[in-house]
């Protein structure tokens, strides 16, 4: 175990760099003069802002996890206080669209930051090692502290807090990414043209698809539903030309589409997505109203399942489903970050990661259809 010591290194220490720093693919054919901009990050990557950044990052996702797992009780009484409690997948489907459109511009900053300053052979380890480190205790800690909020205050507290804490905690790795940013001349082009488009197309198409599936089929009757379908596929259209043949920086580059490993890691990544929704929408609801468990105990039933996709630990029936994910989801990520160029591992996890959120999308609207039915 003593030799296996590849961790996070700087430029030209890594198993995958030459001896004398250089990056091992041709960057002046890919950015000019100028060399791309995760080898330009990985010389500037030192041991200080390295620790400083992982830190930082463990705090981000120990409050992402906390505010995700205790946001699970609270859901199913926020939206029955609306009188719209079947409406949880479309909650859902428009939380999936704004991170479909979010990843490519923003990319999701823990998997990025080691993509760009780690090595293909220590990095399946490093992707599930900040989520996972966060998971356990989060994951139950979180619906106590939601059933506690929803005792002795209410759901609407529960959301609050997060909006105070969240941004706090994630101070530190976003001075952290901006400084070193600043001090390799890191300049990149947000594609806002594509990216309005992108979030416009996917909230016309799939929420009425939500909508009119809910309970009754005469809503596709009504005008609004209808504009909003068709007016959804043509702004769709109208991304993939704008994106296609005038940004400048595509948020989608369509020669990584046609990348064998892009499409096989996206297409699996994106079915595992549709299977987990299908079933975890309505899950705690289900277990309190027919199986009598508290706010708390209903959500963590499932997080056995979400504690095995972390750790890939206990083989036992109840936790099946999550060592399976285990073995297939981050090979599936690192396969694909191997098939394309360092320059383009941001965009390519980006991609990842927003495929899994559309197959979330895709399985909410299933749900949402045919629960009605489920009688």
């Amino acid at each position: 175990m003593a030799s296996e010591k590849s961790e996070i290194t700087p430029a030209g220490q890594g198993p995958l760099d030459h001896s004398d720093g250089s990056a091992a693919i041709d960057t002046e054919s890919n950015q000019g003069a100028i060399p791309a901009p995760t080898e330009a990050l990985r010389k500037l990557w030192t041991k200080f802002p390295l620790t400083l950044a992982f830190v930082g990052l463990f705090v981000m996702n120990f409050s992402m996890v906390f505010a995700a797992s205790s946001a699970g009780v609270y859901d199913p009484y926020a939206t029955s206080h609306f009188q719209g409690h079947s409406l949880i997948a479309t909650a859902n489907i428009v939380h999936g669209i704004v991170r479909i459109v979010a990843y490519p511009l923003l990319a999701k900053v823990a998997d990025i930051f080691i993509a760009e300053v780690t090595s293909l052979i220590n990095r399946g380890f490093l992707f599930t090692l900040p989520e996972s480190l966060a998971a356990i205790p989060t994951l139950y800690a979180g619906t106590y502290l939601g059933e506690h909020m929803l005792l002795k205050s209410s759901w609407r507290w529960g959301f609050g807090m997060w909006a105070a804490i969240m941004p706090f905690c994630a101070l530190p790795t976003i001075a952290v990414m901006v400084f070193m940013s600043l001090r390799a001349r890191k300049r990149g082009i947000l594609d806002i043209v594509g990216a309005f488009l992108l979030l416009g197309g996917l909230a016309m198409t799939l929420l009425p698809l939500s909508i009119t599936g809910r309970r009754n089929t005469e809503k596709w009757t009504e005008p609004s539903s209808i504009v909003l379908l068709v007016v959804g596929v043509f702004t769709l259209v109208a991304f993939l030309t704008w994106d296609g043949r005038y940004a400048k920086k595509p948020i989608v580059p369509f020669r990584m589409i046609k990348n064998r490993n892009v499409i096989l890691a996206c297409a699996s990544v994106c079915l595992i997505a549709m299977s987990d929704s299908t079933y975890r929408t309505f899950a705690s609801s289900f277990l309190q109203v027919a199986g009598g468990y508290s706010p708390g105990h209903a959500v963590r039933i499932d997080n056995s399942r979400r504690v095995a996709l972390n750790l890939g630990g206990l083989v036992i029936g109840l936790v099946l489903l999550g060592l399976g994910r285990g073995f297939a989801q981050v090979p599936l990520q690192v396969s694909l970050q191997a098939a394309v160029p360092d320059h383009e591992i941001g965009i390519a996890t980006a991609m990842f990661l927003s495929s899994s959120g559309f197959g979330a999308n895709v399985g909410n609207r299933q749900v949402s259809y045919k629960i009605p039915f489920l009688r």
